[in-house]
């Protein structure tokens, strides 16, 4: 695992990237952020979408880039995160609890 240095330019990519989508920004996000990712050679993309409450997850591999996985229930792990999943049902509860 490497460290960041906040102040320092990042060289590398990510082993994933998350969006949270709005209106304004959806057609880029699920358009040009997306192949951007592949070129890149991030493997995972998550678009988290809160007006549909769904996840749109891609995967990229040397091959090239897949659909999009969309996930409207249940939960949502990463094949690159060891350990790291999404409950949908929290994520995109109307209320949070304090």
């Amino acid at each position: 695992m490497r460290r960041l240095d906040p102040v320092q330019v990042v060289r590398f990519s990510p082993n994933a990237a998350f969006e949270i989508l709005s209106p304004s920004t959806a057609r880029n996000d699920r358009g040009r952020k997306r192949q951007l990712m592949a070129r890149y050679g991030v493997p995972e993309y998550w678009i988290l979408d809160p007006l549909a409450k769904t996840v749109e997850l891609s995967r990229f591999t040397e091959i090239g880039c897949n659909q999009p996985i969309v996930v409207s229930e249940g939960r949502c792990a990463s094949s690159v995160i060891a350990g790291f999943e999404i409950d949908l049902a929290a994520v995109f509860a109307e209320e949070v609890a304090m």
